[in-house]
């Protein structure tokens, strides 16, 4: 009786508080739109995003738990940063032990572990009056947002994209327990989420990232001679292994098989061995990060682009990677494994979309666009053609924009 008595006592009280502050902020309309990292230099399509909305007078406030893996450049969105630096890492007996523990049991050790970035977060709330908050990516994030959100009386939303979803860390029931909307930017996440939680499906939004499409003309002629390129960070997933072994059997053959890439990851060292161990060590240019617009330039330079995307073994895998898009609308020939969302974008009529990722695969979808160029030019075009349908930024981030309408 007295727990009944005291968990009455501690909601009433709840209650009230939040009765307050909703009366302290009407007329606000504050939005926090939360990211876990920021900024992470492979998330341009989130970047883009958050500008446009802020450009369409979307009233949001921006935040990231943690700093991201770059600095802030001119013209990106600024995002106030709660804590001033990055999650203190485990060690890898520890990693290895969390991976064997329930869903629910991980989320609960997180929640403790970060309980002073919960009660930061909902200061945060407080303090601007917010009535909404929207988490990209079913990460921690997503799980003190919820329950922030919970506790502040206040709605809440999710944006879920790829291995948030296909190598869950937390229980994707509990993320969604509550929330108003979730967007998804491929019909394989989505699908996947909608497997998991049957009942989400009317809440389900897909909206893809698109691109400012005056950013990306089409290149009406093809450089000669020109060298493939690989964009992505350096995972698993990616698949760059495999591509560099089919370099290789294209050396032997005594073809071109020059590569340009461009990124950085856990695996560098790993993939810049396999490359000098297969012989590759003149073919191969490693530019590391680049900026956007570099890596614009180095597209227009480029054969085509190879993306031999996999499933990891953990399940991670592909949505639409931003690249992808921009090569397509930059008349890029996309040679691509069709893992995750890539399937959505990739047909034989837009590019050389491979079911199953091997070196003699990859391979073969090469000699084939070198060989056969008016089957090339005929798919850039309606490349370009699916883009301007389906992947216009400008008409996107009205959708997105919508949802944000109280």
């Amino acid at each position: 009786l007295a727990r009944i008595l005291i968990t009455q006592l501690l909601t009433s009280h709840r209650q009230r508080q939040n009765e307050k502050w909703l009366a302290e902020g009407i007329g606000c309309d504050k939005i926090i739109y939360l990211l876990t990292a920021y900024p992470l230099w492979s998330e341009t399509f989130l970047r883009q995003d958050l500008r446009l909305l802020l450009a369409e007078g979307v009233p949001l406030q921006p935040l990231a738990l943690f700093p991201g893996d770059g600095e802030c450049q001119p013209g990106w969105p600024q995002v106030r940063v709660l804590s001033p630096s990055p999650p203190a890492a485990a060690g890898s007996g520890a990693v290895s032990f969390s991976r064997y523990l329930p869903a629910v049991l991980r989320a609960v050790l997180s929640l403790l572990r970060h309980r002073r970035l919960l009660r930061q977060l909902q200061t945060e709330i407080r303090a601007s009056h917010a009535w909404h908050i929207h988490a990209e990516f079913a990460d921690l994030g997503a799980l003190l947002a919820s329950v922030a959100a919970r506790h502040c009386g206040i709605s809440f939303s999710l944006g879920i994209h790829a291995r948030d979803v296909h190598a869950r860390k937390y229980p994707l029931k509990m993320l969604c327990q509550e929330v108003s909307f979730v967007t998804t930017c491929n019909r394989a996440a989505g699908a996947a989420l909608i497997k998991q939680i049957p009942g989400i499906a009317p809440k389900m939004h897909l909206i893809y990232h698109g691109l400012e499409l005056p950013d990306w003309p089409f290149r009406e002629k093809e450089p000669a001679d020109a060298p493939l390129l690989f964009v992505g960070r350096f995972m698993p997933k990616k698949g760059l292994p495999i591509l560099l072994q089919a370099l290789a059997q294209l050396q032997e053959a005594g073809e071109r098989c020059d590569l340009v890439v461009v990124g950085s990851g856990p695996s560098e060292a790993e993939f810049k061995a396999l490359s000098e161990s297969l012989g590759l060590a003149g073919k191969v240019q490693w530019l590391g990060i680049l900026p956007r617009e570099e890596v614009a330039q180095q597209l227009s330079k480029a054969e085509a682009i190879c993306v031999p995307s996999v499933v990891a073994r953990d399940g991670d895998r592909e949505g639409i990677p931003n690249v992808v898009v921009e090569a397509m609308a930059s008349g890029v020939p996309v040679v691509a494994g069709i893992s995750g969302g890539i399937a959505e974008i990739l047909t034989p009529e837009t590019g050389w979309p491979l079911d199953e990722v091997t070196p003699a695969a990859l391979l073969a979808a090469i000699r084939a666009l070198r060989s056969e160029p008016e089957e090339r030019e005929r798919r850039r075009r309606l490349a370009r053609q699916r883009v301007e349908k389906d992947f216009d930024a400008m008409r996107l981030i009205q959708r997105r924009k919508n949802l944000f309408r109280r």
